[in-house]
């Protein structure tokens, strides 16, 4: 019975001690914990990118949710280059009561140089084990007539490129008309007489039209018209029947093998002329 009495005991007293333990921590384990954050503290820049003379708008906010009073926090700012040199450092105090956010606006020298700098804020208050630290990255970069100097380069550098282009392609269609024109006058007919000469020049626009557009389809697909004969370059070697007739048969050729109305435009000297031959 001893024996066993004693470690009943012994087991009674061990749960004593455990409890005493978790109502020890409660009381002073909890109020520790609650005394290292008892005020929180968040920074965020609203900006990655500012000229010189303008100001960097910093977000902050504050909470007190650990102490019943009233709590006077501290808040330096400062703007650091990448040498670590300080460039802007200005000081503040909050009273803070429940919570707050505001944004405060750190304003730049008109003389600070372009680059990379370093913003950084740092939170403290009175009974505070270490300080809250926040930093960021922002740039610094000159403008002109209110445009960033990199965005204004790149504005011109796209304007440049579309106006390059629209040149080229007005160039291109520019070439491609002249070399049309050429192309469907480029045979001469000097030694057809003159009353004929009309004709051949005429036909020879319908073809060499047709052929730009079908290229060697539309010059095979003449083979075969009665009072017209030409050669393998599209050349009008004669005219033998009625001038009007032999259009009549180019345009009704194209137009069935093709599916597509055909449009013409003819040298001048040939719009006063019938093409009816007599």
């Amino acid at each position: 019975m001893l024996p066993c009495f004693t470690a009943m005991r012994g087991r009674v007293i061990h749960l004593k001690y455990r409890l005493l333990s978790s109502l020890l921590c409660v009381f002073f384990c909890v109020p520790l914990f609650l005394a290292a954050e008892e005020i929180q503290s968040g920074s965020t820049a609203l900006s990655t990118r500012i000229a010189p003379g303008e100001s960097l708008p910093i977000q902050i906010k504050l909470l007190n949710f650990g102490r019943n009073e009233r709590v006077d926090v501290s808040i330096l700012y400062d703007i650091r280059a990448q040498n670590g040199t300080t460039v802007v450092t200005y000081r503040e105090v909050v009273a803070l009561e429940t919570s707050a956010s505001f944004i405060h606006n750190i304003d730049l020298p008109d003389n600070i140089a372009s680059g990379t700098y370093l913003a950084r804020t740092t939170v403290s208050y009175n009974g505070q084990e270490s300080p809250a630290i926040a930093s960021y990255q922002f740039a610094v970069e000159r403008k002109f007539a209110g445009i960033f100097v990199s965005n204004l380069l790149a504005y011109a550098l796209i304007c440049l490129f579309t106006a390059l282009a629209t040149a080229a392609l007005f160039a291109a269609a520019r070439k491609f008309n002249h070399a049309s024109r050429h192309f469907a006058h480029s045979f001469d007919y000097s030694h057809v007489a003159h009353a004929e000469r009309i004709y051949y020049e005429i036909v020879s626009d319908m073809v060499q039209q047709m052929r730009l557009h079908e290229g060697a389809r539309a010059l095979a697909m003449t083979n075969g018209i009665e009072g017209l004969s030409i050669d393998g370059e599209g050349r009008i070697l004669n005219i033998t029947g009625d001038p009007a007739a032999v259009v009549a048969v180019l345009v009704a050729k194209y137009e069935a093998r093709f599916g597509r109305k055909m449009s013409f435009s003819f040298p001048h000297s040939a719009r006063a002329h019938t093409l009816v031959k007599s």
